[in-house]
This record gives structure tokens, sequence and C-alpha cells, in this order.
């Protein structure tokens, strides 16, 4: 089958998702990307900034893509990244064959303008793929029964690595619980609720901060762990697969301060459960369901610092172990898995189910 792949983004894991998905055999794969991937794959490039596009230029950019479907005339059309949607209640979708559009949600988002967007984006395509239990069953509470829970796996980005040996490369304290917050400092990821919820915490620990600098910076973070700055250990850049592996496996638990308007499925949490580290996370949404549901760790009411506070505390003084359940979960991570199920998904949607 011919896959035409469409992404507005090649950093953090857009691009090893998309490469996954492209490895697949009996899959010809043609791309639509923002900026060249590759010479051995066959590439349109459309560069497209959503945060700042207008609705001229949304259309534009999706009559540019079906001029490229009409050139390519591909079995299957697959956006990667169905977010961007929303703002415009998809607007533009009946360009294409409704029969042959896949595309995967990473978040869905709630409130009474963006349910009426997100049932009409479904009404225009043939299935949509979301990476949580709890996002599947929100949408189907909705009425929407197109849509396909496939869970988010752990690609080959990480790799486990002795403890010891990590806590020395990443210049961490010894002996020490450490915490660590894990990807780009962005808003809906809520760094600074951990920031404050830190200064409530007695029990002895060490705060690992790593990823690329977005809404929260260094100065920022100085100035909110000025009581604890010497507990506090910072990695601010784009982390490579080898110091993304060191700073997992460094790690006793990874923290997830995340805002109640992210909703979706994580990467840090993915990739701490596959390599047997405890969670501490929100009650809300699909994070919270995935960490109670397998027992994984622990939650707190988010947006609040002092109830964080509490679920660090918790967790420092339990140093609960990980388990039978939590086990199985991990095992559903599996990236063998991941493409199965999109594979099977490609096949019943190219016999028209």
């Amino acid at each position: 089958m011919k896959i035409l792949f469409i992404d507005i983004a090649m950093t953090g894991h857009h691009k090893v998702y998309m490469e996954h998905l492209a490895s697949m055999e009996s899959c010809e794969s043609v791309f639509v990307l923002p900026e060249h991937l590759s010479d051995q794959n066959k590439e349109y490039i459309l560069k497209s900034n959503f945060k700042k596009i207008s609705i001229f230029k949304y259309i534009k950019y999706l009559k540019n893509i079906r001029a490229i479907v009409e050139n390519e005339k591909p079995d299957i059309i697959h956006f990667l990244y169905g977010d961007v949607f929303y703002y415009y209640f998809g607007i533009g979708l009946r360009m294409f064959n409704k029969n042959n559009v896949i595309i995967t949600f990473h978040h869905v988002r709630k409130s009474a303008w963006r349910d009426i967007s997100v049932k009409r984006i479904f009404r225009k395509i043939k299935r949509g793929v979301v990476h949580t239990k709890s996002l599947f069953v929100n949408l189907s509470n909705k009425g929407i029964d197109n849509a396909i829970h496939i869970e988010y796996p752990v690609f080959d980005m990480i790799q486990e690595i002795d403890k010891d040996y990590a806590i020395k490369k990443m210049g961490l304290p010894q002996n020490v619980p450490v915490l660590a917050a894990i990807g780009g400092t962005r808003y809906d990821k809520g760094l600074d609720i951990l920031l404050d919820a830190l200064n409530y915490v007695k029990d002895p620990f060490h705060l690992l901060i790593a990823g690329k600098v977005s809404k929260f910076d260094n100065e920022f973070i100085n100035i909110k762990s000025i009581r604890y700055s010497n507990q506090v250990t910072k990695y601010l850049k784009y982390l490579t697969n080898e110091e993304l592996s060191l700073c997992i496996n460094s790690a006793d638990y990874i923290v997830l301060p995340y805002r109640k308007i992210f909703d979706g499925a994580s990467g840090p949490l993915s990739e701490g459960v596959f390599l047997g580290k405890i969670i501490i996370g929100p009650n809300h949404g699909s994070i919270g369901s995935i960490i109670k549901e397998n027992k994984l760790g622990y939650t707190f009411e988010a947006e609040s610092p002092k109830d964080l506070a509490r679920a660090i505390t918790k967790a420092l003084q339990e140093r609960l172990s990980w388990n039978e359940v939590a086990e199985d979960y991990r095992k559903e991570l599996d990236l063998q898995n991941f493409k199965h199920k999109y594979f099977e998904l490609y096949k019943a949607v190219l016999k028209g189910y």
C-alpha cells in the first residue's frame, strides 16, 4: 500500500514516530514535511507555522497537500499531528476522500468549542487515532465511533544504563533520591508548579531538570528554586538519545507536574515506565488514569503545588517498589505492538472497514 505521511515538525518524537511507521513492510511511503529529512525518501517540503497561520494560509497549505495527493495517488493519507486542526474545526478536510484519511491526535482538550471541533473533524475522516484508553473512552462518550486506541510506545531512543554510572555522568549526588522533570519546559507541562511544590518538601531529594527551554528559562528556574538551589541540576538543552537515557536511568522518580490542559500520552511517562521508574503525576485525564489503573506510582490534585508536595513526600517516605500490574503495562509499550496495530489499521482502511 502507498501511504502519504504528513507532519508539521521534525523535532522531539515527531521524527522517530514517523520513521517507525514508514519502516513497515509492504508499505511505500511518501512524506510531506516542514524540512528535508533524507535523500532516501520521496519528500515534499511544506513549511507552515500553525501557531501564527491565518485561515487563508491554512487553506493554502491543505490545497498544496491536495495537489500532492492528486500527483501521488496514495491509498492512505495519514496526518500524524491532528491537533493543529482543532482551531479550524476541520475546515478544508473535505478536499480529501474521507475514506482514506487517518489522523493521529496526541491530545484531546476539553471545552465546549473543542468538543464541537472534534466531532466535526471525526465526521470528515475515516479513522482517528488516540494514544490513551482515557481519550478513547472520552471520544466514545461524545458519540464518536471511528476512533481507535493505539498505546504510545517506547521508541528505540533510550537504553538501560547502570544507575550509578548514569548518576556519575550527570553529576548528581549519590544516595539521594532523584526527582526528574524531563522534556521541554512548556507551560502545559507545569515546571513552575513543581518548583513551587518543592518548597514544601522536607525530606532529602535532588531535582534534575532536563530538556529544551520553552516557557520557563534558566533565570526563572533559579528564582523559583532559590530556597533549595543546591538540590537542583539543570540540563537545559535538546536531549540526544544518549542524554535522554542517562537522565531517565539516573532518576528514582519521574515527576509530571502537568496542567489540566495537558491530556494525552506522555513520552517521559512511557520511557520512565519502560525503565521501571516510579511515576508522580496529576490525577486528571489520561495521565491520572494510566498511573492509577496500572499502579505506577502517585497522583496529586492537578495544578496544586501543596498536593504535589504531599505526593512527593509520600513517595520519598514509602519508596514504592515495582509490581506485576505495572510490569504488565510496561509490556504494552512494546514498539512492535504499536507498529502491528497501525499496520492492521492501514489494512482495514484499505479494505474499506
